[in-house]
This record gives structure tokens, sequence and C-alpha cells, in this order.
């Protein structure tokens, strides 16, 4: 798998993802009556839900926790893939200009270097190759 089919892997499921979930713009707050103590809760299109985490589940507990949930609402993942897939064409295109001259494969140089900080979050995926690890 190249670099390039891995971070449009990722970059579709994390879509897919986004896509499934509740649309946003998504918000937190204080947990209502019946919640418990310093339970925060994510609201998105009016409709509240209770985020549990944890091995006993119990909600989120700290205000932190709950806007760091909100901040990442689907329309913001989605921004953020578009930005990403433009990127990355960005790079293959300066790759293909390159490689005319250089014959130089897609992982080095700046376009390669660009690839490898778009992987670098999914470094934990069982198809991460340790090659394209930032040093």
């Amino acid at each position: 798998m190249t670099i390039v089919e891995f971070v449009n892997a990722r970059l579709d499921e994390e879509e897919q993802a986004a896509e499934a979930a509740t649309p946003g713009k998504w918000g937190a707050q204080p947990g209502e009556t019946g919640t418990l103590d310093n339970e925060w809760e994510v609201v998105a299109e009016g409709v509240t839900h209770v985020v549990y985490v944890g091995h006993e589940g119990g909600g989120v507990t700290t205000e932190e926790n709950a806007l760091h949930i909100a901040r990442h609402d689907p329309l913001r993942v989605l921004r953020e893939i578009t930005a990403k897939r433009q990127a990355v064409v960005e790079a293959k295109q300066a790759n293909e200009f390159v490689s005319e001259r250089f014959r130089l494969p897609i992982e080095n140089g700046a376009s390669g270097y660009l690839l490898r900080l778009i992987a670098a979050p999914y470094a934990d995926h069982p198809d991460y190759d340790p090659a394209w690890t930032l040093t």
C-alpha cells in the first residue's frame, strides 16, 4: 500500500464516520437534573446526548472533555477531510512534476513529507508503514 492509498483510505474511514454521526453544529452543556455530578452533555441539532466514556460509563465528567468532543463535530471533521484531500492532490501533482525530471518516489521530497505529516496521526493503524514515520 502506498502512502497515498493509506491516507485516502483513512480519510474515507473518517468521512464515513462523520457522515453517519448526527450533523452539527455541536455544543456542550452541564448535565440536567438526574445526571451524575460534573456530568456534561453534548448537544447536536437540539438533541441532548450524554456521552459515555471509560470502563464504567458515567458520562463526560469534565467541561474540557465535553468541549473537546463538541469541537470535533461531524461538519468540522468533513471540512478537515476536504482540506486534507486537497493537500494529497497537491502533493501528487508536485511529485509528478518533480518525478518527470528526477524519478523520485512520492514518499521522498517535499510532497512526501507533506503526506507523512497527514499520515502521522494514523501511526497506530495496522497498515501504517513505519518507514513513513517523521524523524
